[in-house]
């Protein structure tokens, strides 16, 4: 399902994410030794940047499917007159909340 899909593709990510932030600390750390130029350093942030803003698209791309399930679903999205004084979370939403944020 594009849910799964998109949860690996996260994983894969955010290991991807993790590297370029631990390339940027070297590249930093190598700069305030005068071993590269600051181009280098530039060059690290762009690809930081670039993982991280990937890295944001995914959990939107998460954020959005998980919303088009609970609808297609029936997940609630009518309004009632009157919300009960404890709302009840139907199974499959539990589970789609597990999966999605048991980090």
């Amino acid at each position: 399902s594009a849910l799964r899909y998109l949860a690996e593709q996260q994983k894969a990510q955010d290991v991807a994410y993790d590297a370029y932030k631990k390339a940027l600390d070297l590249t930093n750390a190598r700069y305030n030794t005068g071993l590269v130029s600051y181009f280098d350093v530039i060059q690290a942030q762009g690809l930081a940047l670039s993982a991280e803003q990937l890295d944001v698209q995914i959990r939107g791309n998460r954020i959005a499917s998980t919303v088009q399930l609970i609808k297609a679903l029936g997940g609630g999205w009518a309004r009632s007159p009157a919300p009960p004084s404890r709302p009840r979370r139907r199974p499959i939403l539990r589970h789609v909340y597990r999966v999605l944020f048991r980090a």
